[in-house]
């Protein structure tokens, strides 16, 4: 399944006060998801998409929406959900309130 949404207009405003949401000059944002009729099949869908990215890259920006990303992928890619600024004050929160990483849920800041 591919989901194609519109973001622009009230997502592309820059706020009024400085918040983490990253990317915000993308005008679409695009989702492809797998539904699994049995397990057996992760190894097939996982090459669909590996393969779908490999062949929309070129025409993607840079950077990911982390509500649409999943399990490992996540982890790896949260820095890419936020401008660079932005990913390094989280950071600095992050170290100031939660040094042990209590919370570590979601996303991985630290």
């Amino acid at each position: 399944m591919a989901e194609i949404r519109h973001a622009g207009g009230a997502v592309s405003r820059p706020p009024e006060h400085p918040n983490a949401y990253g990317n915000r000059s993308r005008e679409h944002l695009l989702e492809l998801v797998a539904v699994l009729p049995s397990p057996g099949e992760n190894e097939a869908a996982g090459s669909f998409v590996t393969d779908m990215q490999g062949e929309i890259s070129q025409f993607a920006a840079k950077g990911s929406y982390l509500n649409f990303l999943e399990g490992s992928e996540k982890l790896e890619r949260s820095a890419e959900g936020f401008e660079p600024g932005d990913w390094e004050r989280l950071r600095a929160i992050k170290k100031q309130y939660d040094p042990g990483n209590l919370f570590d849920h979601g996303i991985s800041i630290s």
